[in-house]
């Protein structure tokens, strides 16, 4: 058997905290625009 696990499986939005830096609410609202992206594409393809 092979099996193929996306990122999109593995992986998922991000939620920032109170208490995390301006830097830290940068990359998690970057890491959770690119999720959407690619993994909306992802989606549409199935």
């Amino acid at each position: 058997m092979h099996y193929v696990i996306s990122g999109c499986s593995a992986f998922g939005l991000i939620y920032a905290s109170a208490k995390d830096t301006t830097e830290t609410k940068r990359q998690v609202l970057s890491h959770n625009q690119l999720y959407q992206t690619l993994c909306q594409q992802e989606q549409t393809e199935k």
